[in-house]
Parts: C-alpha cells; sequence; structure tokens
C-alpha cells in the first residue's frame, strides 16, 4: 500500500544498517533535529539499504528516506518494534481508514505536529477524506464541520483523550452503538501512539521531509 507505515512494515525482519553511538550532547544538534545523522552509518552510501528494507522514499513521496524513521532508527531495538505496533495500528486496523486517518489528523492538530500532518493529509485524501473535512479537522471547534454524529463522537474522544486522558460518559455512550469492544481499544490506542509520536516529532524537532 502506498503509505508511509505499510512500506516500513516490511523491514520487520530485516536487518537495518548498523548505527553509529550518538552523544547525549548531539541530541539537539542540527544533524538530530534535521532527522539526518553524520554517522557514516547513515550517509548516502547507505540510503539504499534504508529503502531495500522498505523505508521507501517512492512511497512516502520523497526525496530521501522519511526523517522520523532515521531518527527512530537510532534505537534500533525500539525501532523494529514500534514499526510491528504502529503497522498494527495504520494501516492494519478495524477502524475504517477514514476514521483512522482523521483521527491522526486531528491528534496532529492537537499537539501541533506539523510533521505529522503533512503526512496523514495525502493518506486521508487517499482514504477517502475530503477536503473539507481535511480543512475541518485541523479546526478548534469542531461544531461547524461536515461531520456525521459518528465522526464528530470520534473526534469529541480524541479532544477529550489530550485534554483529560479518559473519554467521557456521554460521548462514551454516544459511541457505544457505533463501534466494538475492540474498536474502542483500538481508538484510545491510536490517539495514543499519535499523540506519543508527535512528543518525540516536537521534543526531537524533526523536520519536514522534502517531497518529490
Amino acid at each position: 500500500r502506498s503509505t508511509t507505515t505499510a512500506s516500513a512494515m516490511l523491514i520487520g525482519r530485516a536487518q537495518l544498517p548498523k548505527l553509529g553511538s550518538i552523544a547525549p550532547a548531539s541530541i539537539r544538534a542540527s544533524s538530530w533535529r534535521s532527522g539526518r545523522s553524520t554517522d557514516s552509518s547513515l550517509s548516502a552510501r547507505n540510503t539504499g539499504a534504508w529503502r531495500r528494507h522498505g523505508i521507501s522514499a517512492r512511497a512516502a513521496g520523497t526525496k530521501r528516506p522519511l526523517n522520523l524513521f532515521t531518527t527512530v532508527g537510532r534505537n534500533r531495538s525500539l525501532f523494529r518494534r514500534w514499526l510491528i505496533f504502529a503497522g498494527a495500528l495504520m494501516p492494519g486496523g478495524k477502524l475504517p481508514r477514514a476514521d483512522t486517518e482523521l483521527v491522526i489528523l486531528r491528534v496532529s492538530h492537537r499537539t501541533g505536529a506539523e510533521y505529522e500532518a503533512t503526512h496523514h493529509r495525502g493518506i486521508g485524501r487517499r482514504a477517502g477524506l475530503t477536503e473539507e473535512e481535511i480543512e475541518a479537522v485541523m479546526e478548534d471547534d469542531l461544531s461547524s464541520g461536515p461531520w456525521s454524529e459518528r465522526r464528530r463522537l470520534l473526534l469529541t474522544a480524541v479532544d477529550e483523550l489530550h485534554d483529560e486522558r479518559t473519554i467521557s460518559e456521554e460521548t462514551f455512550v454516544g459511541l457505544r452503538p457505533e463501534l466494538s469492544d475492540e474498536d474502542f481499544v483500538e481508538l484510545c490506542m491510536l490517539a495514543g501512539h499519535y499523540s506519543m509520536v508527535a512528543g518525540l516529532i516536537n521534543s526531537l524537532g524533526i523536520q519536514l521531509d522534502e517531497h518529490r
């Protein structure tokens, strides 16, 4: 599938390029914040290795492997495990793909993670979201958006998880006829996961990828 996570899932059993050690002082250095390393192990001579293992610039529409992946990849053990978990949520989740992308875009708006939003606007379009929906989900006020009752409740749940770390009783009751037990677990994990990724993106200053 033409999604960043779908392409990344392919590397689960693959051998990643060897990463050099990173001194603590370099965490907020310019090379870290660009998502690129000055270590030779992540230099241009190894770009082909990343592509062979599924971090495909072609799938993401970028000129280089994704800055998010080359940054998280500096912790090799967590990187592999994260890709498996992330792929189980997107694109491997049970929620409708358009709903999944609305949740992710709402999280990216509430957390100020433009890197996340930039990628998922395109994925959302391919999942069937309209331009009106993509614009409306990035507004603070959801009341005037083009939302069905189901989607309004889904987005309200995302906001409540962001603000209070819990879904209110009213929202839960409203969603109960729409979501199975499995769906509720996925919704909470999906919002929580992309909030976690947003924190990483913002804290490490991962820069936007250069698209073709």
